[in-house]
């Protein structure tokens, strides 16, 4: 892989676990998901540095180019990311129309009483 095109993406993924740090910091994003892309992004720094390692899983799997690879393992980390934040907001939505089924029925009981006092 070119010298410079490693040195961009480690700058990228150094920029990006700053940014990550800062939004948790400023309590924008939460630990879990910090603890969920930190360590996939030092993985794929760590494949940028190591990258002559990667020869033979290349070869292996058909990429001309280690570089292609190593942003086709980002894509695949992406998508594992988005997956999981799908099923985490399904489960979001999920919660929230049961408490506002109970928050009906709640202010239906309470509007009950009123009536019957």
């Amino acid at each position: 892989m070119n010298t410079s095109l490693k040195i961009f993406l480690i700058i990228v993924c150094i920029l990006f676990i700053v940014y990550i740090y800062l939004k948790v910091l400023n309590k924008k994003l939460d630990h879990k998901s910090a603890l969920t892309l930190i360590p996939m992004i030092i993985i794929l720094m760590i494949l940028c540095i190591f990258d002559k390692m990667l020869i033979p899983i290349k070869n292996f799997l058909g990429f001309e180019v280690i570089s292609n690879m190593i942003f086709f393992l980002g894509f695949i980390f992406t998508s594992m990311l988005l997956l999981n934040l799908s099923i985490k907001l399904n489960k979001q939505n999920e919660k929230i129309i049961k408490l506002t089924q109970e928050l009906a029925i709640l202010k239906k009981d309470s509007k009950d009483e009123k009536n019957n006092r």
